[in-house]
């Protein structure tokens, strides 16, 4: 069995999508709430997981933390963190879990190598010389964070794990970005855990699907979770999941024609990041 913790900052309405998605797709698999937002109405008629406060985009790995102390107090096989910009695309995922022979899954998971075009690697790179003597191997790893799979062996270990509070200070002081995407492989590395790609790759990504993307992406079996899925409740995407779910007829070429073009990353966005990187080699110096 599955066990959902979602983590969610505002647009009750998407949370109630994929709680009834997975509802429809995981029967009878509990689902727990973290509240990253202000509003403590957003999780009204949810469980709501302990630990529950306003986090920052991008700084979201305490979620992790709670979920796993909150999973180590359930039954089940599999803790799956999921953001609430994400939705289900089939059943079998607990299935698909367990013919993985891992502890651990995520998408786009790979090691953080001196070199790496991902910028938030880079930057951590520079730091890494604090956290290695905790995590004892040689790189540290990244995945994709929306959808992350801990089994009951990765929570029993990092939940006894003696350098926990270690690493929950280190993540606290850093000031590096999407930590939640390194921090957890990488535990499971350190704990001698066994890691593998969840799969599905292609569906999660930082732009959402077009409507024929996402029409393959419903055909592919590898495919059981879809981001990103804009919260809004007119976004094509979401319409698109919702009506496949629910095995309703969609108009997949009409939608296409009337679909927004995904832009590329704009260059007032590149030189923001490239700025941040600045900002964080001379604070690091």
């Amino acid at each position: 069995m599955i066990c959902f913790a979602v983590l969610a900052h505002d647009q009750p309405a998407a949370l109630a999508d994929l709680v009834a998605a997975l509802s429809l797709t995981s029967p009878g698999s509990p689902v727990v709430v973290f509240n990253g937002g202000p509003e403590g109405s957003l999780t009204d008629g949810l469980e709501r997981c302990p630990g529950s406060r306003p986090l920052r985009h991008g700084y979201l790995a305490a979620f992790h933390d709670a979920a796993l102390t909150w999973f180590g107090q359930q039954a089940g096989d599999w803790l799956v963190t999921l953001d609430s910009d994400v939705l289900p695309t089939r059943s079998g995922l607990a299935e698909h879990l367990a013919s993985l022979g891992a502890d651990y899954a995520a998408g786009h998971l790979s090691l953080v190598q001196p070199g790496t075009p991902w910028r938030p690697g880079r930057r951590f790179l520079r730091d890494w010389a604090r956290w290695q003597p905790l995590l004892s191997i040689e790189h540290p790893w990244r995945c994709f964070n929306p959808v992350q799979a801990f089994s009951r062996a990765y929570a029993q270990a990092y939940l006894s794990w003696p350098g926990r509070q270690a690493l929950l200070d280190l993540v606290a002081a850093s000031p590096h970005e999407a930590l939640e995407e390194i921090v957890w492989p990488s535990v499971g590395a350190a704990l001698g855990l066994r890691l593998a790609g969840l799969g599905g790759d292609e569906a999660l990504r930082l732009r959402p699907p077009t409507p024929a993307e996402l029409a393959e992406h419903l055909t592919d079996p590898a495919v059981f979770v879809v981001h990103k899925v804009r919260t809004t409740p007119d976004a094509v995407e979401r319409r698109q999941l919702l009506a496949h779910l629910r095995a309703e007829p969609f108009d997949v070429q009409a939608a296409q024609r009337s679909a927004a073009a995904v832009r590329p990353e704009s260059r007032a966005r590149a030189l923001l990041g490239w700025a941040k990187d600045a900002q964080l080699w001379l604070r690091s110096r």
